[in-house]
């Protein structure tokens, strides 16, 4: 199973915290949260509960975050997406 599988499979929900689209959390199926902020000179990715988040942080090769998508590049070279606007 690939990691994208993995996070297919775990993944719950995700949340865009402002209207910027520059934070964004990521709920997984154990009620874990990832927490993600993309702004200029700022990118981080943090664990907010412990569980599958902590898996996943480590498997986290880069990201980008805007108004038009969470992109996850991890580190077997397969992408996650969640796609906000057309």
């Amino acid at each position: 199973m690939t990691d994208a599988e993995e996070w297919r499979a775990a993944f719950s929900s995700i949340e865009v915290l402002d209207a910027a689209f520059s934070e964004a959390r990521v709920t997984f199926t154990d009620g874990s949260r990832l927490m993600f902020v993309h702004r200029v000179g700022q990118r981080q990715a943090r664990v907010e509960t412990r569980g599958l988040a902590e898996y996943f942080l480590g498997r986290i090769g880069y990201f980008r975050l805007n108004a038009k998508h969470l992109e996850i590049r991890l580190s077997d070279g397969t992408t996650w997406e969640a796609r906000f606007r057309p």
